[in-house]
């Protein structure tokens, strides 16, 4: 018997009807993950590209699908802990919706999880923006390495780092409501953050600090710039961080306060040309 006919045999003998039904499996996994459907057909076809390079020499189509499908459940299911849904960036911004409604933006090669049976209480690695769902009889709980964040409804980012002493250090920033910042949860050295505000844990403090909050440190995860009297020069400033550009101007004596969306840097520049009646260069 060659090869041929054993898999033709093989797959006569094992298969049964609806047993292999990937669209169900698919279902499940977005179920599970809480991604958007557009995020889930990304991360399926991923797997599905390097799945078909392996079963192609078979033509076990549907055996490939398959095998995306599970990769991309196992990707989402730690081993040993398969009650637990964990969210991945890999290396690009990640954009999920969690079972409350809640949507969270997760920077590259940043991760957050919870519990299936409460998605209001997660725990998160690396940087994370927040648009959280309100429900007062639900408060929602951020944890991370040495931290809790409590929040009934609001919108922040956190962000955990390691210092050039390998020390960590974590930032909350909030744009709408009010948090609470604690370590490790201790009720007694607490500090409320309240939107506009911003605050940082260093590893060796007891408590958090509040600190100047930098007005656009979101707009990787909100596509909006938020200027209140900035000067021009931070207003340049922040718009060479976000586009990797440099921007002068030779007119700098003006402080703009305006709501801009971020997807044209040209727009940006030709509204703020025409306001002050300027001439902003983009040098590359």
């Amino acid at each position: 018997m060659n090869k041929k006919e054993y898999n033709v045999k093989f797959v006569s003998r094992y298969y049964r009807e609806g047993r292999l039904n990937v669209d169900k499996a698919y279902r499940k996994a977005i179920h599970k993950s809480g991604l958007t459907e557009a995020a889930a057909e990304q991360e399926t076809a991923r797997h599905w590209k390097w799945s078909k390079k392996t079963y192609r020499a078979y033509g076990f189509g549907a055996m490939a699908v398959a095998a995306a499908v599970l990769c991309f459940i196992f990707l989402l299911q730690p081993k040993g802990k398969s009650n637990l849904t964990t969210l991945i960036a890999y290396d690009n911004i990640a954009e999920y919706t969690l079972k409350d409604d809640t949507k969270v933006v997760l920077a590259p090669h940043s991760t957050l999880s919870y519990a299936e049976s409460n998605c209001r209480e997660v725990t998160i690695a690396g940087k994370v923006y927040f648009d959280i769902r309100h429900d007062e009889a639900r408060p929602f709980r951020i944890k991370g390495s040495g931290f809790v964040i409590n929040d009934l409804g609001t919108k922040l980012q956190v962000s955990s780092s390691t210092d050039e002493n390998n020390m960590t250090v974590t930032d909350v920033i909030v744009s709408e409501g009010e948090v609470s910042f604690s370590r490790d949860g201790n009720s007694a050295r607490t500090v409320n953050v309240r939107a506009g505000q911003a605050a940082r844990l260093n590893s060796g403090a007891e408590q958090p600090e509040i600190i100047v909050a930098a007005s656009n440190k979101m707009t990787w995860a909100t596509h909006k710039f938020h200027f209140n009297n900035a000067p021009l020069s931070e207003v340049l400033s922040d718009l060479s961080d976000y586009y990797e550009v440099s921007l002068h101007c030779n007119d700098m004596n003006h402080s703009l306060t305006a709501d801009l969306n971020a997807d044209s840097l040209d727009t940006i520049i030709s509204i703020i040309n025409e306001t002050f009646d300027i001439d902003i260069q983009i040098q590359k």
